[in-house]
């Protein structure tokens, strides 16, 4: 099988937590692909909070980017970058002004699969759709065409 390791930084709130492993648990649901997401504390792959003077300049704006860096298609490290300057929640539902942790971290996982942002009126309902909505929680499931591309890049054997 497949699998990354990733740590939570103590940038994060630990209310964000289960969100987060929630997020990483619903690729790892996908029975026809044997990827896998895992907690490890010492991971360099690392889920934080944008630091610098000017994230949503950074961050173009969004709610989390992921970086990966590799070498051919070796993982070398992997990096989800939440921006502080946007309002987030971790409520059920959440509330209309801010974006749902687990619905942003389930797209930026799907980054670190190399999944890119998918776009077009078919695809609005993906969770590797481009945008985001504040109140949006669509994201915390995969739609058929994530589960087609989580299966097709990483295929049983």
């Amino acid at each position: 099988g497949y699998s990354i390791s990733y740590r939570i930084d103590s940038t994060i709130d630990p209310s964000w937590h289960s969100a987060i492993h929630a997020a990483a648990q619903t690729w790892n649901n996908v029975a026809s692909s044997p990827f896998f997401f895992y907690y490890s504390s010492a991971s360099s792959n690392v889920i934080e909070l944008c630091s610098s003077r000017d994230c949503s300049l950074e961050l173009g704006g969004a709610a989390a980017a992921s970086y990966r860096k590799s070498s051919g298609n070796t993982l070398i490290q992997v990096r989800m970058v939440f921006n502080p300057d946007r309002p987030f929640s971790t409520a059920w539902p959440p509330p209309p002004t801010a974006h749902h942790v687990q619905n942003i971290a389930t797209h930026e996982f799907g980054h670190w699969l190399r999944l890119l942002d998918v776009y077009g009126g078919v695809c609005s309902e993906a969770t590797m759709f481009g945008f985001v909505s504040l109140g949006e929680t669509k994201k915390t499931d995969l739609s058929s065409f994530d589960i087609q591309a989580i299966s097709w890049q990483y295929p049983s054997y």
